[in-house]
């Protein structure tokens, strides 16, 4: 099974930088997603979704 990995931080101001972490791990056997597939949610909200789908690795920006 694919390991997930999360990519979050604030969004507007480091948008070249999400998207060459985006680009390096798509040579990886690992399913990327962020926090821009998920629009905008409270804290707690975004820590439960995490759970949820089961995050294994989470790169803070």
């Amino acid at each position: 099974m694919k390991k997930k990995i999360f990519i979050s931080s604030t969004y507007s101001d480091l948008i070249p930088y999400r998207e060459k972490i985006w680009e390096l791990l798509q040579g990886y056997n690992v399913k990327i997603l962020g926090m821009e597939k998920f629009g905008a949610r409270k804290k707690m909200l975004y820590l439960h979704a995490l759970k949820k789908l089961n995050i294994q690795i989470f790169i803070l920006v």
